[in-house]
């Protein structure tokens, strides 16, 4: 669009300076996903891609020291999940109308070492 870049709406704001933005469109093209992060803490906040004034919501909590990323398909939400004690990343989902109630679908396995 031929707008000025002063008109644009703010969707998010991270206000802490260590942590790093990413915007990510899903799969599905259902969401929009902002990714805050840093070296070793990453979550991830959604939004309707219909409804992109709407609100933005937290996904993945926020937690020192774990890594989430984000995608959707259907009528779920699934994460990998990283952390020291979590090397090999972990498989969760959630219902897009509770996205607080994770379940582990594939679980770390520490005896498989990617050695890529």
């Amino acid at each position: 669009m031929d707008t000025d870049q002063s008109e644009d709406a703010c969707i998010y704001h991270e206000e802490d300076e260590e942590f790093y933005l990413d915007l990510q469109k899903s799969e599905s093209e259902q969401y929009i996903f902002v990714v805050s992060g840093t070296k070793v803490t990453q979550f991830v906040l959604y939004l309707s891609a219909i409804n992109p004034a709407g609100e933005m919501k937290l996904l993945s909590p926020k937690i020192e020291g774990e890594d989430y990323s984000a995608t959707h398909r259907g009528a779920h939400f699934f994460f990998t999940r990283r952390s020291d004690d979590i090397f090999n990343s972990e498989l969760l989902v959630a219902p897009v109308d509770n996205p607080s109630a994770l379940s582990v679908l594939l679980s770390h396995r520490p005896r498989f070492v990617f050695c890529g």
